[in-house]
């Protein structure tokens, strides 16, 4: 479950969507999407951000290096997962690691995307705008018909199916997502209203400078109440696992850090 928004920052969001499908999956083809990982970020990207062929290959480019030079960060996410106990887990410490390690990304993907979209054109421009008025759209009506078996599932990644005890425990805050749903929507009113005024600016480098502050700014945003609440039931949940989910987890542990070695192997010797 999100412990903290990404909807104020959707480059980042589709950055860490793509990798984390196609690293941490339990995806048999390793050796055909290592190769090609570049290729799939950066066409989740152009789906949201609609660049013209020579961004995209400078995108690529940078994509590529950008992965070649996390392989630190890939065995710290590896060594983070090893070390996960979920009947011993402590949410907020969890979090905070979670945080620090979203946050270092963040600032390299940021700089990618604030270059390219400070060099936008009316088309694009009003294109982008488009694009995130029918996703707002969309996560309104979305809200409107929330239910809670909407969020099994990002639970059930990680567990297994769910007891009874846990979508008991879910059921009854359905309230919270909800709100929390408001948030994320209201996070992202903001971003697109002060990436508004940006994109009034003439100077480049300016435009770059301030949309880079801004997707740093929404990364770093500090915790609301709602979200420490998320963070707590998800400790909640855990305190209820049974022997099936444990050992779902560990299945799932071995996935990730095969995937994780995979692509250490993979880019350390690029």
């Amino acid at each position: 479950p999100r412990a903290f928004s990404l909807d104020r920052m959707p480059y980042m969001k589709n950055f860490l969507f793509i990798f984390t499908l196609l690293v941490l999956s339990a995806c048999s083809f390793k050796s055909l999407v290592m190769p090609n990982l570049d290729y799939f970020i950066v066409s989740r990207i152009d789906k949201n951000l609609g660049l013209y062929g020579e961004q995209e290959d400078q995108v690529k480019n940078e994509i590529q290096k950008l992965l070649k030079d996390n392989v630190e960060m890939a065995k710290l996410f590896r060594e983070d997962i090893l070390k996960l106990d979920p009947e011993n887990l402590d949410p907020a410490k969890g979090y905070e690691t979670l945080k620090s390690r979203y946050i270092t990304l963040s600032e390299q993907v940021s700089a990618i995307m604030a270059k390219q979209i400070a060099h936008f054109d009316e088309k694009q421009i009003k294109q982008f705008f488009e694009i995130n008025r029918d996703k707002n759209e969309e996560l309104q009506e979305r809200i409107k018909e929330i239910e809670i078996k909407d969020y099994y599932g990002r639970y059930e990644f990680f567990l297994g199916e769910l007891n009874q005890k846990q979508k008991d425990l879910l059921k009854s805050k359905l309230s919270l997502f909800k709100d929390l749903s408001r948030e994320r929507l209201q996070n992202r009113l903001e971003t697109q209203n002060k990436m508004q005024d940006i994109f009034r600016l003439q100077d480049k480098k300016q435009k770059e400078k301030e949309i880079y502050a801004l997707f740093l700014s929404a990364s770093t945003m500090p915790s609301t109440p709602n979200r420490r609440q998320a963070i707590q039931l998800f400790g909640e949940i855990l305190r209820l696992l049974d022997s099936t989910q444990i050992k779902y987890f560990e299945e799932k542990r071995q996935e990730w850090v095969e995937w994780l070695d995979y692509y250490i192997k993979y880019f350390s010797s690029k």
